[in-house]
C-alpha cells in the first residue's frame, strides 16, 4: 500500500449498512456471535463452519462458489465483546482469483435504540482493493477501479443485508414465540 499511496483513495472503501430490530440487545448479539451455525447466514455459502479457540475469538471458514466454478473459501478471526454489544473481524484468507481483495475488516455492532424502543443493527466494512486483482478482472483506469469498488460494495452489502435481516428474524421471532 505504501508503494500505492497515490492511488490509494481508489483502492479503499468504507461504508455501512444498518437494519432496526424490534428485540433487546441479548438475543441480537447471541444470533450474530453464532451466525456461524447457521447455513443460510452468508447467501451462497455451500459451509460455514466457526471454532471459538478462545472465549470471544473465533475462527469462522466459509465457501462459496468462486466467480471461476470452482469453490472459493475465506476465513475471518472475529472477537465478540458482548457487553459492548460488538463483533469485530477481519478477513485473513481468501482462495478468490483474481483476488478483488486485498483486505478487509468489519464490525457488527448491536446499538439500543433510544427510550428502549429495540436495537439498530450495523454492519460496517472497511476495504482494500487489490490492484492486480482488479486490473485481471475489470482492466486498467480509474473506470476499471470504479466498477470493482461498486461491484464488491454490492456484494459485501448484498451479505451485510441478508445476515441483518436473519438476525432481525431470529430475534423478533424469539420475542414473538415468548409473547
Amino acid at each position: 500500500l505504501a508503494e500505492r499511496w497515490r492511488r490509494l483513495d481508489g483502492l479503499v472503501l468504507s461504508f455501512e449498512e444498518s437494519v432496526h430490530i424490534d428485540a433487546a440487545v441479548e438475543p441480537v448479539y447471541a444470533f450474530l456471535h453464532r451466525f456461524g451455525d447457521r447455513a443460510d447466514a452468508v447467501p451462497g455459502a455451500t459451509r460455514i463452519g466457526m471454532s471459538e479457540r478462545a472465549p470471544g475469538v473465533q475462527l469462522m471458514t466459509v465457501e462459496l462458489p468462486g466467480a471461476d466454478g470452482r469453490t472459493r473459501t475465506t476465513e475471518s478471526v472475529r472477537i465478540g465483546f458482548p457487553h459492548a454489544g460488538r463483533i469485530v473481524y477481519k478477513d485473513i484468507r481468501d482462495t478468490e482469483q483474481p483476488a478483488l481483495l486485498a483486505a478487509h475488516t468489519g464490525e457488527w455492532s448491536v446499538e439500543p435504540g433510544p427510550w428502549g424502543a429495540g436495537v439498530t443493527v450495523v454492519a460496517r466494512h472497511h476495504a482494500v482493493l487489490d490492484e492486480d486483482g482488479v486490473r485481471e478482472r475489470y482492466g486498467d483506469g480509474a473506470e476499471a477501479v470504479r466498477v470493482a469498488r461498486q461491484a464488491l460494495r454490492s456484494r459485501l452489502a448484498r451479505e451485510s443485508v441478508a445476515a441483518l435481516l436473519l438476525a432481525r428474524e431470529h430475534a423478533e421471532g424469539a420475542l414473538a414465540r415468548r409473547a
